[in-house]
């Protein structure tokens, strides 16, 4: 205790004295850094206080079809930090016994092996045709989905192989299926922090600095098959084990990123053109080439555009085929869809296009020579 009354005393000198005393005592009792660290205060992570109602957790997973310990492929939202995140939290659990496979909203093809496997789909639905399928040839199947799109998609399907929750993302739904009904423990941060921004909650500290860092430190492979899992998840591994001192260095890395992304969305902003779409030309809609940060341009947009009478946003990048006539057109769209009365459900206008999503918040595929067929001639 003799160590603990000097580092009080050094405290009220400021929090480098602290430090030096808590290295010190640390020393002499051979404690872990982490925990004399928390002497003097925690790290600037987790929940903004006041917000902790907001998160959901502890979902009825009773009567499923399929058991955590039984899945031996996971079918994810590929190219997706939510997707990505839900297939690693089933890592954890499944390990290097699991298969991972990354698809994309609008894909209506099963992997070739689905046969007699225990399928977990997470953060991503097929179309209810292909769901049909995949339930016939499959061992089992469990979908675990947070978008409106899909959840009227598969509204005729079995309770027992579907779990559908607005409130959280596919990353802490996956928690939740593999962990959480098991342990109750509360999800980690990690978990959360990626929940944040995929459904816009806003609800964790420096929740934009995690997911500025995220885009550098914790990569995303293309869709597809995971050949390597280990490699793969390795660098969110290591933050997952490395606590809450790891996420608080990861957040002040993304203090100066957020700076930069912010010039860069102000920069493509401005080339943004008023279009309208043939598909629904009764609402404008701001089109912008975007193949970076598409989900900050998106709201920044949607913002500038309840000043110019414009609904939802369309951020556009072209994805190249191996051969010609397979490249798509990938378009996330955006709006202030339930904070204004003008924003489009843009749910709606991606199922016109074979997507999907949240009303606010949605993506498709486009494959078509020239984007423009599918613009209206005037705006």
């Amino acid at each position: 205790m003799r160590g603990f009354r000097v580092l009080r005393t050094l405290h009220v000198h400021g929090r480098h004295a602290a430090a030096w005393s808590c290295v010190a005592l640390a020393a002499s009792e051979r404690r872990k850094e982490s925990h004399c660290w928390s002497l003097w205060g925690s790290y600037d992570v987790g929940v903004i206080p006041g917000r902790e109602s907001t998160l959901l957790s502890s979902l009825p997973l009773e009567k499923k079809a399929v058991q955590a310990s039984d899945v031996d492929m996971v079918i994810f939202h590929g190219g997706c930090p939510d997707g990505f995140a839900a297939a690693f939290a089933a890592y954890l659990k499944r390990g290097t016994a699991c298969e991972y496979v990354g698809i994309g909203h609008g894909f209506k093809k099963l992997p070739e092996n689905v046969d007699d496997k225990t399928v977990a789909i997470l953060d991503f639905s097929f179309d209810a045709q292909t769901m049909e399928e995949l339930r016939r040839r499959a061992k089992g199947v469990i979908v675990l989905d947070h978008h409106a799109s899909a959840e009227e998609t598969l509204r005729p399907f079995p309770a027992e192989n579907k779990v559908f929750e607005m409130k959280m993302s596919g990353a802490t739904l996956a928690w939740d299926f593999f962990h959480g009904q098991f342990t109750r423990k509360n999800c980690p941060l990690l978990f959360r922090y990626i929940e944040d921004k995929d459904i816009w909650r806003w609800a964790m500290k420096r929740s934009k600095e995690f997911s500025a860092a995220q885009e550098l430190e914790l990569p995303i492979p293309a869709p597809g098959v995971v050949a390597n899992p280990a490699a793969a998840f390795e660098p969110w591994l290591r933050l997952h084990k490395g606590g809450e001192r790891a996420l608080d260095a990861m957040l002040s890395r993304g203090t100066s990123i957020v700076a930069y992304q912010d010039s860069l969305v102000q920069a493509q902003a401005r080339s943004a053109r008023v279009r309208r779409l043939k598909a629904v030309p009764d609402q404008k809609a701001f089109v912008v080439n975007a193949t970076v940060l598409p989900s900050e341009l998106g709201n920044a947009l949607a913002e500038r555009g309840l000043q110019e009478g414009v609904s939802f946003v369309m951020c556009v990048k072209y994805l190249p085929g191996n051969k010609p006539g397979e490249g798509s057109w990938s378009i996330s769209l955006r709006s202030l869809f339930g904070s204004h009365e003008a924003a489009a459900d843009v749910s709606e206008i991606a199922r016109k296009f074979g997507g999907g999503g949240h009303r606010a918040a949605s993506g498709m595929a486009v494959r078509v020579s020239n984007l423009e067929e599918i613009f209206a001639s005037e705006a």
